[in-house]
């Protein structure tokens, strides 16, 4: 009797401590997926910034100059018709038109947009 009792127990003990680690984890993968969606956003905001005011060539050849070297982040300009102008990460002109996204409809409505999925043309 004794036995099953201290086997109960240490099943119970173990079983705690997995369930405490997954829902440790679970809270820190939220917190860190809230952080990185607001370092994103304030760096696209900073980059939207210094572009403002150029022509539509010059931002181009800024992205180019800062991005195309660049591989653990995408960047792509996307036109307030859906056209994409600037991927770092692919060919824009294999690309379709963006307008229909979600993110692109919120930008253009309320001036910021955002949206998660796979992607197409990066695997």
């Amino acid at each position: 009797m004794r036995k099953a009792i201290n086997g109960t127990l240490k099943i119970l003990t173990i079983s705690s401590v997995i369930v405490s680690m997954l829902l440790i984890l679970v809270a820190y993968c939220t917190q860190y997926s809230i952080k990185e969606k607001s370092d994103l956003k304030s760096r696209t905001n900073i980059l939207a910034q210094c572009l403002d005011g150029y022509d539509e060539n010059s931002e181009i050849n800024i992205l180019t100059k800062m991005y195309d070297d660049v591989s653990d982040i995408r960047v792509t300009l996307i036109k307030s018709d859906g056209t994409v102008i600037y991927d770092n990460e692919a060919d824009t002109t294999t690309m379709e038109n963006h307008f229909e996204r979600p993110e692109v409809k919120q930008a253009v409505t309320y001036g910021n947009g955002s949206s998660s999925r796979n992607s197409e043309t990066i695997w």
